[in-house]
């Protein structure tokens, strides 16, 4: 009997449970799951947390879904090391799970800056749903909490304590709010909304210390000299593949864990799926990593196909993102991030911040949109994501692209039309 192991319970070790078992109905299924919770939504802790979200709607799957499919499921298990040579994983020295077939789908971890005080309690981050338990809990404590990191999650954040009737101060040492995934001027919008909520935004400013009280961080010191008194630190800096467990495995690493297009590591039986996976784009040569809900599915998909001896291929696809930012709706598309938008070969066009609120971004080489974001009004997101990925001529119309009733559906079915007379 083949023993098929997955590491990781979320959405690309389940969905890679779920095609395993589509197509062998017979051999065994057993995911390691890291955390004492289910797979759920992750993006849904901060709904948990606003109070807009039940616990029980945060599963991804009924709780009898496992039993049904017939998928073992060990929650609460971490894996200590994986051994390839005699095909185990390690839990401890009295727990060794034998593998034919493994996939490491481990995900992200929080990354947090190196400074003093880091180890204290009251200082978290905001990535499982104990750590939300955790800041609901600590929360209660604390009339002050400051947010580290002025990124998407540290926003939300922001806000859902607010609700919660806490104080909140975010630190964020770049100039403006979430680099690297909004636009200048929706980062001036959500600057804008976030004082009218009365929270405490302070850019070019972060941690340089944190201090504490019997074990329990009582301060904050910033690198602008200032100290703000507190019981409660989040840090929402980014995250990192979850690999540190695969150290002396011989598996190959980088940044993540380096897979080939069927997702397979340097050992033949072991396969690397979702956020810890760096897969090879063809079009630049590089192995890259490719965050991401679909993107993991997919790839959780693809990996599973091959562990049962097809052979399937994953390509990284667009980037695509669409979630709201203080309850408005926002979607960015390829490439949109200021080391971009600041070489010379690429040609930016955005909506005037001062005349609307619907503000798009187009990002464009060679006279085709390699990236995008819409801010208020993105009825026109997955028509352009359309344009990307085909790599649309739009040079008889970039000065159009910014206009409200701009039909990009017309631009799409224009080329169709074209790629017809041509056949």
């Amino acid at each position: 009997m083949t023993h098929y192991v997955i590491i990781g319970c979320g959405n690309a070790g389940v969905t890679a449970a779920e095609t395993i078992r589509k197509h062998d109905k017979k051999n065994k299924i057993t995911i390691v799951n890291g955390e004492n919770k289910p797979f759920y939504f992750r993006s849904g802790l901060v709904e948990f947390l606003k109070k807009e979200l039940e616990e029980e709607r945060l599963l991804a799957r009924p709780k009898k879904f496992f039993e049904l499919k017939r998928i073992d499921v060990l929650d609460g298990i971490k894996v200590q090391k994986v051994v390839p040579e005699t095909k185990q994983i390690i839990i401890d020295k009295d727990n060794i799970i034998k593998y034919d077939k493994l996939l490491i789908a481990t995900g992200a971890v929080p990354k947090i800056p190196e400074i003093k005080g880091t180890e204290l309690r009251g200082v978290k981050t905001c990535r499982t749903f104990i750590d939300a338990l955790d800041i609901m809990e600590l929360a209660k404590h604390s009339r002050h909490v400051v947010v580290v990191g002025g990124g998407i999650l540290g926003i939300e954040l922001a806000d859902a304590l607010t609700k919660r009737n806490n104080k909140v101060t975010i630190l964020e040492k770049e100039a403006k709010l979430g680099t690297g995934l909004m636009d200048p001027c929706t980062a001036i919008r959500v600057l804008e909304d976030l004082n009218r909520r009365r929270i405490d935004v302070r850019l070019r400013e972060t941690v340089k210390e944190l201090r504490g009280k019997e074990g329990h961080v009582s301060e904050v010191r910033t690198t602008k000299g200032k100290i703000i008194k507190t019981n409660l630190v989040i840090f929402c800096t980014g995250s990192s593949p979850n690999t540190s467990f695969l150290s002396g495995s011989g598996i190959h690493t980088d940044e993540g864990i380096i897979v080939d297009n069927n997702l397979r590591t340097n050992y033949s039986e072991i396969y690397a799926a979702g956020d810890v996976a760096q897969i090879n784009d063809p079009d630049s040569g590089n192995h890259i990593i490719r965050p991401g809900w679909y993107e993991s599915a997919n790839m959780g998909e693809t990996a599973a196909m091959n562990m049962i001896g097809e052979d399937s291929k994953y390509y990284p696809a667009i980037r695509y993102r669409s979630t709201a930012i203080l309850g408005v709706p926002y979607t960015c598309i390829g490439e949109i991030s200021p080391r971009v938008r600041s070489r010379k070969e690429y040609e930016v066009l955005h909506s005037n911040c001062k005349k609307t609120d619907d503000h798009k971004l187009f990002i464009i080489k060679n006279n085709r949109i390699v990236g995008a974001s819409f801010f208020k009004d993105r009825r026109c997101a997955l028509a352009v994501k359309e344009l990307v990925e085909k790599g649309t001529d739009v040079s008889g119309v970039k000065k159009q692209l910014l206009d409200p009733g701009f039909d990009f559906d017309y631009l799409l079915i224009k080329q169709r039309a074209e790629i017809r007379n041509e056949e």
